[in-house]
């Protein structure tokens, strides 16, 4: 069984201190080094943006849905697994960020569809206001995403 945890950033010292946001920002986390998947992370997601009266099947919450998919499936394909996902929210902004074990940075790929491939930061890069990478002190990095509700 999956356990969801709900934080509010005004609360949540490590939240401010991993920059998720400003005072009141609601936050929810997934820990998924216990098997968790890029499936578990999207129903996750929906049901998050359900709780915060986003729809799911809309424009933003399908760039939404296919960003912690996107960020979840490269951390389990290339770092081997994903420790934790976290979504906040603070209208208009939605941050996505994916913890993994990982050393290696992820590369954007070019773009050319004629390259099997290296197209998932590409999409990640044209649906978000921004992306990044922060290498965690003790190993490891995080992915963060923000999106922007139109």
């Amino acid at each position: 069984m999956t356990t969801y945890h709900r934080t509010t950033a005004s609360r949540d010292r490590d939240a401010r201190a991993r920059g998720l946001g400003e005072t009141g920002m609601d936050s929810y986390r997934l820990p998924l080094g216990t098997g968790g998947d890029a499936g578990t992370a999207r129903l996750f997601a929906r049901r998050c943006l359900e709780g915060w009266g986003i729809a799911d099947d809309g424009p933003f919450g399908q760039d939404v849905v296919l960003v912690v998919s996107e960020l979840v499936t490269n951390a389990l394909r290339h770092a081997g697994r994903a420790v934790e996902m976290r979504l906040s929210w603070d209208g208009p902004l939605l941050v996505v960020e994916v913890d993994d074990s990982g050393e290696g940075l992820p590369v954007r790929g070019d773009g050319d569809v004629r390259v099997p491939g290296g197209h998932g930061l590409v999409m990640v890069d044209r649906i978000t206001r921004s992306w990044s990478v922060r290498r965690a002190p003790h190993g490891g990095k995080t992915v963060r995403a923000e999106l922007v509700h139109p």
